[in-house]
């Protein structure tokens, strides 16, 4: 409504001669339903689903990744980017050293985070790698042998789907303040974390489901 007010009052400037530019037009009204719905596109059900294939099929050591995204809310860079020691099981911290736009960051876990790492750990190879993750050859593991490993176990989730899960289920479920979560995953901008606090798409059908 308060959209629509202001471009009648555009439209009637420039009947009235006091401008010539549309500085609000209706494809504007476009941006805001589309940002409306959160990010978050993956329930919980289908994240511990593929948590479990994952586990079962794939091994410990891509469970911890996938559990490290979907739980801490790292991106797929920064988590390839640990070294073992960035993980503390007993502070149940993770310290994040090349963020984006190179900022280092705290990030607090949970259980689920540190099973899956302390898992992975006793099984991890020592290939003298100073890298948490690395691949059967012995060197860092790449963005693109995650990605093949998502595609093999799904078809629509993705590493950064599991970020935006996080983000999004630490609000609705978490009771992770604005701030909170922005520190979490490294927002640079809090109104980039604000758009998790809308309803998810499944969510708003849930609803129109009820009318």
């Amino acid at each position: 409504a308060k959209l629509a007010s202001l471009h009648s009052f555009n439209l009637y400037l420039i009947a009235a001669g006091y401008t010539k530019e549309v500085v609000l037009d209706k494809q504007d009204y476009l941006k805001v339903q589309l940002a409306y719905a959160s990010p978050s596109t993956v329930s919980r059900e289908e994240v511990e689903r593929f948590r479990q294939e994952i586990l079962e099929r794939s091994g410990v050591r891509d469970y911890a990744i996938v559990t490290i995204l979907a739980y801490a809310g790292l991106r797929i860079s920064e988590c390839l980017d640990l070294y073992p020691e960035d993980v503390s099981l007993t502070a149940k911290e993770i310290t994040v050293r090349h963020g984006k736009n190179g900022k280092s960051r705290i990030v607090f876990i949970g259980d689920k985070v540190v099973n899956a790492v302390r898992e992975y750990l006793k099984e991890r190879p020592d290939t003298g790698s100073p890298y948490l993750f690395i691949s059967r050859m012995g060197d860092q593991l790449t963005r693109g042998q995650v990605n093949r490993i998502f595609n093999k176990y799904s078809k629509t989730i993705k590493p950064h789907s599991l970020r935006h899960f996080f983000c999004s289920e630490a609000i609705a479920v978490g009771g992770y303040s604005i701030d909170e979560v922005a520190n979490q995953a490294g927002h640079s901008n809090v109104h980039t974390t604000l758009l998790y606090t809308n309803p998810t798409r499944e969510r708003m059908k849930e609803k129109a489901n009820r009318l």
